[in-house]
């Protein structure tokens, strides 16, 4: 009965003297914060430039609660640290500075920052760091720390330069992180703010270069030109490049001087009159297209780097039933639209 008396107040001891080692405390004595950042939608410009200094995009949290202190007995000192508790993060093969997202040549950073400016931002994880804690008051053997507001932001980085986001199609959002927890910050070991991800998403802006305007002269045409249909090449394009590999072009023109059924273009003569002659618009295969803006016409699946070229013809007729035009220069314009789909 002795020995087993003995063992109880042993173990007795033990934890009492445990107790009295990390009898440390939060006042008020709540439950660690956890402040979530935004969920963000990056549009990535396809031809943005490798950098490890400027964020493609960026989501914040916003500001934690103030008015909370911890409080140790007995203690000179008191440590904190803010770490990466999220243990599926890997870090970014060549830029162990950075964490690996759901799509490859895509960064992230993590940080701590205050409650009103990105200035001071402290990387995580920030492994160790002294507190300034109060000065006891004459015969307190405890020292405390206020635990000030902060925030959380994480910064998102093109890493390399070629972005692959097939199979995806263009304007299809890609999710690179989803919400998670990411880390957190403690003091003396006891954490008080959980840092938790919003969902980031990522749609790729391709950048294009259409060719520049184009003069179509008909030269000198006679009665029987006109009679027959004067036909001239219309030739353009444009050139994408896009992280989705691939494109889809589409073309549509419209003029705002136009016959009322929108099918031909009126050409103005040297007296102001358009009744006389007019353009039609046909594509590679003869079919013609309205001059509204009604019909297009798409060249699909181009290669990134490749150029969508169109071969349309413009053709010069005089109007059924209508008088020749005044002899000298005429003119007619129009405007085509280029757009991806």
């Amino acid at each position: 009965m002795k020995l087993k008396l003995l063992v109880v107040l042993a173990a007795m001891g033990m934890a009492t003297n445990a107790m009295a080692v990390d009898d440390c405390k939060f006042i008020p004595a709540t439950p660690a914060q956890t402040i979530n950042s935004e969920s963000i939608l990056i549009q990535l410009s396809a031809n943005a430039e490798v950098s490890t200094t400027n964020p493609i995009g960026s989501s914040i949290a916003p500001a934690s609660l103030g008015g909370k202190k911890f409080r140790c007995e007995n203690k000179l000192e008191l440590w904190g640290t803010r770490d990466i508790t999220n243990g599926s993060l890997r870090l970014y093969p060549g830029n162990p500075d950075f964490y690996e997202t759901n799509l490859k040549g895509i960064g992230v950073r993590f940080y701590a920052i205050g409650p009103t400016s990105l200035a001071g931002a402290v990387k995580l994880p920030q492994i160790s760091t002294k507190y300034n804690t109060k000065a006891p008051e004459p015969g307190d053997t405890g020292i405390e720390v206020d635990i000030s507001p902060s925030r959380f932001v994480a910064h998102f980085y093109k890493l390399e330069k070629n972005i692959d986001l097939r199979p995806n199609i263009y304007q299809q959002k890609v999710n690179i992180m989803t919400p998670q927890i990411i880390g957190d910050s403690k003091v003396e070991g006891k954490p008080f703010l959980i840092y938790n991800l919003g969902n980031i998403e990522l749609i790729s802006v391709p950048v294009c270069t259409v060719d520049q305007p184009q003069k179509i002269d008909f030269g000198t045409v006679t009665a029987d030109n006109v009679r027959d249909g004067a036909s001239k090449d219309l030739k353009f394009g444009m050139l994408c490049h896009t992280d989705y590999g691939s494109y889809n072009a589409v073309a549509s023109i419209n003029a705002a001087n136009r016959t009322p059924d929108g099918k031909f273009i009126a050409v103005t003569d040297v007296q102001g009159n358009s009744d006389s002659l007019i353009i039609e618009i046909t594509d590679l295969a003869g079919q013609q297209i309205n001059v509204d803006g009604s019909t297009s016409r798409d060249v699909l699946n181009v290669s990134s780097g490749d150029k969508a070229k169109y071969e349309w013809k413009a053709i010069l007729k005089q109007a059924n039933g209508k008088p020749a035009p005044a002899r000298g220069r005429f003119k007619a314009s129009a405007i085509i639209t280029l757009d991806l789909k």
